[in-house]
């Protein structure tokens, strides 16, 4: 046996690429991160009791308890159907101009 994968070059149809990718999101989401509302430097703990109200929709970055932040649509003890971008994400995807 040569412990070379038989699946390596992915068939297609097969969802490892993404699951690969949505792992590796997993591991960053733990890395620390700017928060849009007040900036500050902060990191989401793993198994951490406080758990983050949101996780931004693209790369599962958790939020943080920031006072400054308010979801829109939505109060933060009630954040079903709140779709929030984190700072990075909402920079990177954001079309109009940041000052």
């Amino acid at each position: 046996s040569s412990g070379i994968n038989a699946e390596w070059p992915l068939r297609p149809g097969t969802n490892k690429p993404s699951l690969a990718t949505r792992i590796i999101l997993e591991i960053q989401s733990y890395f620390p991160a700017m928060c849009a509302g007040c900036d500050a430097e902060y990191s989401v703990e793993f198994d951490s009791e406080n758990k983050s109200a949101l996780r931004c929709f693209l790369c599962f970055q958790g939020s943080h308890h920031c006072t400054a932040f308010t979801p829109s649509g939505s109060s933060p003890s009630s954040p079903i159907g709140t779709v929030w971008l984190c700072r990075s994400c909402h920079n990177t995807n954001n079309p109009a101009k940041r000052k």
